[in-house]
């Protein structure tokens, strides 16, 4: 059974100490509101203490066992929770990324952290990313239609206007160039 101590510092009415009230409680009381809440298939809760230890954990194997300030895969979020301790880090986990929100208990000294795998967190973010540039390149590409004929019809009608000089110029080289010498041509 595992249990954890739980200190309270007491203080008289000008706020100085007077002792403290020290109990250890069953970390089980707890256990069952953190590990029952899922987020997604793959997010899960755990609590760690001031330390780094895991006292909270839906794999009971990691509940005293591991500890994230000695696993180098999890230094990121070890490092995260000890100086900002609430907010959002990134990390790997056995080779899996990972984003977890996190958040201190001042009063047990304690962090709980909210764990997702990334490629799951972000899918949502990517599937929206998705259909937005699908919609855009439709849209776009309707927009241009009604412009690419108009071009299409300039481009023919140039073409044909075009047609006749050409001919000429087949001809009639001399035509192509309107310069009269060499000499011009070197003054341009």
């Amino acid at each position: 059974m595992n249990r954890s101590p739980f200190c309270f510092s007491l203080k008289d009415d000008s706020g100085e100490f007077v002792g403290a009230l020290v109990n250890l409680v069953k970390v089980e009381f707890f256990t069952g509101a953190v590990t029952d809440a899922k987020t997604g298939q793959t997010g899960y809760p755990y609590v760690v203490n001031a330390a780094g230890m895991i006292i909270i954990h839906p794999k009971k194997e990691f509940i005293n066992n591991e500890d994230i300030g000695k696993i180098p895969e999890m230094a990121d979020i070890f490092e995260a929770i000890g100086s900002t301790k609430k907010g959002v880090a990134t990390y790997r986990f056995k080779g899996v990324d990972k984003i977890a929100g996190f958040a201190f208990a001042e009063l047990t000294d304690w962090s709980l952290v909210v764990t997702q795998n990334e490629d799951e967190f972000l899918a949502a973010s990517h599937a929206i990313r998705n259909a937005i540039a699908i919609i855009g390149g439709i849209f776009l590409s309707l927009t241009n239609l009604p412009f690419s004929d108009g071009l299409g019809k300039k481009a023919k009608g140039l073409l044909k206007k075009a047609a006749p000089a050409k001919k000429k110029a087949q001809t009639d080289p001399e035509q192509m160039n309107p310069l009269a010498s060499a000499d011009e041509l070197e003054n341009f």
